[in-house]
């Protein structure tokens, strides 16, 4: 699933699910996305730094099995 920038339910679903079941949407290119502050309104929820690396970066990571070197 994925989470865009200022959805505030993002933390109860986070605690539901847990963070490795999201990745991070800008919403790009629709006309009413945030882009290019959407990372920006997303560090504002209320969610662990582990849940934001997870979701900003580590499940991405993961779903398209890019390489880590």
């Amino acid at each position: 699933m994925s989470v865009e920038c200022e959805e505030w339910p993002t933390r109860q679903a986070v605690e539901a699910c847990g963070a490795d079941c999201f990745v991070f949407s800008t919403d790009y290119p629709h006309y009413d996305t945030k882009y290019p502050e959407a990372t920006m309104h997303f560090l504002k929820l209320p969610l662990t730094d582990e849940s934001r690396r997870k979701i900003l970066w580590d499940n991405c990571v993961r779903l398209y099995n890019i390489p880590r070197e």
